[in-house]
């Protein structure tokens, strides 16, 4: 042999050694994957997204946006008084956060608990369909991915509605990947519940039971398999969105009185989204749901392309996710489908493609090409591992935070026979207006405000009620009321009453220019006090004097009703004028 031909020979050698390193790095991962016990594999997976959890709870997130707070107090309204109701929102989160709150009352941890929980039962069926699908490796990937993906680990600590909604639809996925290989009745049973509950939860569900519909027929009628089950396991998912259309037809005469509605607050919210063309609404959703992580965004459609062109036998899952994905944009390009929160529409589309990712890495040739494609995986997973954990925390804004920190302070230890806290905060659409949800929950007394956006009645209220302080935002143009002190937040002011006095009339139903006997105490010793009668239509009428209260800051006048005083509610008020202190005390006016 000559020196060159045993060169060259050496050369290749050298070639298949370099590349029989990467092969066998491949081969140890899948050897490594089928050696772990499952339960392991299964708790790293959840590890990962405990600990993505703290992380992100460490970075000062709250809540996504209001939607998240607003369900949480809509559960709370339930458990105070259970019952069907009818409107835009659709009712089983509100069940599960209303019991939720029987068990543990607390609306700043229960809700979040629920949906950490939540979580990790759709987690666990990523990682289950992945391993129906391809086996471990597909599995893995599949939790994994979803354990930092950011709307899975954002949406898992807050009170939105994707938690719940991704656990049941991917229970109806998995009973679907199932029945698809096995042909038993009892996983089309759980296909059928799975994506029942999903209708029940958020709108985008019903899409997903349409097309689950059209394809379970599909598939028994192609194999002569349409027997009764089969025909009720299809429809059952519909039954509820078939309901619900009733339910408004029964009550608004409209049975897409919801869909209406919906469009017009997102009009209301943005006046562009009434004129928007027919185009922009076909593309909003999947252009504003590609822009959050467009990386794995892409490997996902790049790996549904080569899984259909492989031609697996689990088609009907890429069937389900694609068909519902198109189904929902032409149908809700019909609607006002622009309005904020465009990009949460398609996100369980991304989600359920993750094993999906998982089965075309375990579908390419052993070796290189495969670890290639693990690396590449890898690297979509670190950019948003990183996104989530630079979480959104513009909401609450640190101002509402702060107010909500020192109310919660200050209701823990008020009197429980106080009123409720009137604050003003600018009206709707005003982003400012959702700082009111943010001040219920994270005070933890949801009981114990007023919110509104009407300074008349604020005022009112602030006037005629004894609340332990009052919160105004600045951004209203209004006077602030009289107080005892102010302290500023922000743009928020706090402003603490003066001191109470006791009022107590001799009997509460009078007539005009009867006269009554009023005993008074919690005055300064031997101070003046002023004092003057608020009429129903808040006319001020002034209390003859000198009133001046004893030693012991008592005093007992007799007073006159106004002979002109006009029947309803009126309210009666003495103020001293050294002390601050303030009373209040309301009668009844008869009509002659």
């Amino acid at each position: 042999m000559t020196s060159s031909s045993a060169a060259q020979r050496h050369e290749g050698d050298g070639h298949r050694r370099a590349r029989s390193v990467p092969s066998s790095i491949a081969s140890r991962i899948e050897r490594t994957l089928t050696a772990i016990p499952e339960w392991v594999l299964v708790g790293a997976g959840c590890f990962v997204y405990a600990l993505m959890i703290l992380l992100v709870l460490n970075a000062g997130f709250l809540e996504y946006n209001a939607d998240g707070y607003t369900r949480i107090l809509r559960g709370w309204r339930w458990a105070q008084s259970p019952g069907w109701e009818v409107g835009v929102w659709l009712p089983l989160q509100t069940w599960v956060f209303g019991t939720g709150l029987w068990v543990y009352d607390s609306l700043a941890i229960t809700p979040r608990v629920i949906d950490a929980l939540l979580t990790v039962w759709a987690l666990l069926n990523l990682y289950r369909i992945g391993r129906e699908i391809s086996g471990r490796l597909a599995g893995t990937i599949g939790l994994l991915l979803g354990a930092v993906f950011p709307w899975v680990v954002w949406f898992g600590v807050s009170g939105m509605a994707e938690a719940l909604f991704l656990a049941t639809v991917s229970a109806g996925v998995l009973g679907l990947v199932r029945w698809t290989l096995r042909r038993r009745d009892c996983d089309l049973l759980l296909a059928a519940i799975g994506l029942l509950l999903s209708t029940m939860v958020r709108y985008e569900g019903w899409f997903y039971a349409a097309v689950f519909a059209m394809l379970v027929l599909a598939m028994g009628w192609r194999r002569g398999q349409l027997r009764p089950t089969t025909l009720a396991f299809a429809a059952l998912p519909m039954t509820f969105p078939a309901l619900w259309m009733a339910e408004h037809w029964r009550v608004g005469g409209d049975p897409l009185g919801f869909a209406y509605e919906t469009e017009a607050i997102k009009e209301s919210l943005d006046a562009a989204n009434a004129s928007a063309g027919l185009l922009r609404r076909l593309t909003i959703y999947p252009e504003e749901t590609f822009r959050l992580a467009p990386v794995l965004i892409a490997l996902c459609l790049l790996a549904t392309l080569f899984v259909m062109v492989w031609r697996v036998s689990w088609w009907p899952l890429i069937a389900l996710i694609a068909g519902q994905g198109a189904l929902l944009v032409i149908v809700s390009a019909g609607f006002s489908n622009l309005g904020p929160g465009a990009e949460r529409y398609l996100i369980s589309n991304v989600v359920l493609l993750f094993p999906v990712l998982g089965a075309a890495v375990a579908l390419l040739p052993a070796g290189v090409v495969r670890l290639g494609a693990l690396l590449i995986v890898i690297v979509a997973g670190g950019l948003v591992t990183r996104t989530s954990l630079n979480p959104p925390t513009w909401y609450p804004d640190e101002d509402a935070r702060q107010v909500a920190e020192i109310a919660r302070d200050s209701l823990d230890t008020a009197d429980d026979s106080r009123d409720p806290v009137p604050v003003l905060l600018p009206p709707v659409p005003s982003e400012n207006f959702n700082a009111g949800h943010a001040l219920l929950i994270l005070s933890d007394h949801p009981e114990d405000w007023f919110v509104t956006d009407d300074p008349a009645l604020f005022g009112r209220l602030v006037a005629g009620t004894t609340p332990p302080f009052w919160i105004l935002d600045t951004a209203v143009d209004v006077q602030a009321p009289t107080a005892a002190s102010t302290e500023t937040l922000g743009r928020f002011l706090i402003g603490y009453p003066p001191p109470y006095a006791s009022l107590q009339l001799e009997r509460d139903m009078l007539k005009p220019g009867e006269s009554v006997s009023l005993e008074a105490s919690g005055f300064a010793t031997g101070e003046g006090i002023s004092g003057w009668f608020t009429s129903p239509t808040d006319d001020v009428v002034g209390i003859d004097g000198p009133i001046v209260a004893d030693a012991a800051g008592r005093t007992t006048i007799e007073v006159v009703v106004p002979p002109d005083a006009v029947s309803g509610l009126w309210a009666m008020t003495l103020t001293g004028l050294e002390s601050g202190s303030m009373g209040i005390v309301n009668f009844t006016v008869l009509s002659d």
